[in-house]
């Protein structure tokens, strides 16, 4: 589920991803009257993301290596 704080929000970015080349996620939401919203999210957690954005991150993270991962 897409935290209320990315569908309700606007662009913004989460803590500073690739200060320390640890990377981010990057997230696109459409919405329904035709704007984008841009979000950039640290892959460290850092104090600026709450916990849903923390829980978003870490399930995306999870799906990722699942995808990635070869039996």
């Amino acid at each position: 589920m897409i935290p209320e704080e990315l569908i309700n929000g606007s662009n913004k970015t989460y803590g500073c991803p690739d200060c320390a080349d640890q990377g981010g996620y990057y997230f696109e939401i459409n919405t329904t009257d035709g704007k984008k919203k841009r979000y950039t999210v640290d892959t460290n957690n850092t104090n600026d993301q709450s916990t849903e954005i923390i829980e978003f991150k870490n399930r995306i993270s999870e799906i990722i290596k699942d995808l990635v991962t070869v039996n």
